[in-house]
């Protein structure tokens, strides 16, 4: 019984003081959930008065930050829209009068005026107007056209210096239109330089096309004395955009001395277009004397149109060529013709010691 008093004279005082702690600590916590809320309210009071403000000085046209007056920004942007319309209507109603002017004024001196005007102004509106100077009556005023669409080189500029190039046009502003297509480079300015530089019958202009792609005239083309494989493809080319005849000397000198089969057998395939005897008697030297088999091949199908005037050399491929390919490709032409001379060529293939060529030649002998 003492033992249960002591115990309980010692957990009644520590039970009161842990219920005053706890007291305290639900007092303090209560306090500071007040002061948040408290707090709170006042800041997002603070706060709405705060945007009140701002908007008020947003409708009496005040910065909210520098207080000054705040610029309107998008009535200056409408006020800057409406200036570009005005300057485009005064520029659109500007081109229409000097469109006039071109059109319809007497005096040449004010028509060339006019396109140097428009020159100024630029853009599409005014490269359509100056087009329409190339029908002008005064040749001085077409030449100012061509240099102006020179100058303004918008997107149709090489296809209206086009037009002066193959239309009815005098030479002078002809050749004032190549230099100026020249003058932009450009896919189809090349093409169009190109095409005058094969098929213009005026030689002062197809000569000129011809100096500035740099393609020489006919036997010109053969270097001086270099002979490295750049020199002869340079030349190949400059002899593919002349005249098989005016080529001739070009292309002989590059089946003759090229060390490239390759640019051989090319210079072989321009000299088929033509059918002058001396370019046939050229690929038929090529037949019977170059190195490479794939050249030989090549002047073979460039004699397949020639086939009775070549019968003879056919003839000796076909019994002399070591390459019994070349054997069979001269049988295969040889068919094409039903002569007894062909075919008696065609009989002593026969013979020919390798079974290929026999096999070709009995082929062609049943269907003939």
């Amino acid at each position: 019984m003492c033992i249960f008093a002591f115990n309980s004279s010692l957990f009644i005082p520590a039970w009161i003081t842990f219920m005053r702690l706890k007291i305290s600590y639900l007092l303090v916590v209560a306090i500071l959930l007040m002061a948040i809320q408290i707090g709170s309210a006042n800041y997002l009071e603070f706060n709405a008065l705060k945007q009140q403000n701002i908007a008020i000085k947003h409708a009496r046209g005040l910065d909210p930050v520098t207080q000054h007056k705040r610029p309107d920004i998008w009535a200056d942007y409408q006020e800057s829209l409406q200036a570009k319309k005005n300057k485009a209507f005064i520029r659109h109603k500007e081109i229409l009068q000097l469109d006039q002017i071109l059109q319809s004024s007497p005096d040449s001196n004010e028509r060339i005026l006019a396109i140097d005007q428009l020159e100024k102004i630029g853009g599409k509106e005014a490269l359509t107007v100056v087009a329409k100077g190339l029908g002008d009556e005064d040749a001085l005023v077409r030449s100012q056209v061509i240099k102006t669409l020179s100058a303004m080189n918008g997107e149709n500029t090489v296809h209206l210096l086009g037009q002066v190039l193959f239309g009815k046009e005098e030479q002078e502003l002809k050749l004032q239109a190549l230099e100026a297509i020249s003058a932009h480079v450009s896919d189809a300015g090349l093409s169009l330089i190109q095409s005058v530089a094969e098929h213009e019958t005026d030689e002062v202009i197809q000569n000129r096309a011809m100096d500035i792609l740099n393609y020489p005239n006919g036997n010109d083309a053969l270097p001086s004395n270099n002979e490295d494989e750049e020199d002869f493809y340079a030349i190949l080319q400059r002899a593919s955009f002349l005249q098989p005849e005016k080529a001739l000397g070009a292309l002989q000198y590059v089946m003759q001395k090229s060390p490239d089969a390759t640019l051989r057998e090319e210079a072989v395939l321009v000299l088929a277009n033509s059918h002058e005897k001396e370019a046939i008697a050229s690929i038929e030297d090529s037949l019977l004397s170059d190195k490479s088999s794939a050249v030989r091949i090549q002047a073979i199908n460039a004699l397949t149109n020639n086939n009775n005037e070549t019968l003879s050399v056919l003839g000796q491929v076909l019994f002399a060529d070591p390459d019994p390919v070349l054997r069979i490709e001269a049988i295969k032409v040889l068919a094409l013709e039903k002569t007894p001379a062909h075919l008696a060529f065609l009989r002593q293939a026969l013979s020919d010691p390798d079974e290929r060529v026999r096999s070709a030649a009995g082929q062609y002998l049943q269907v003939n």
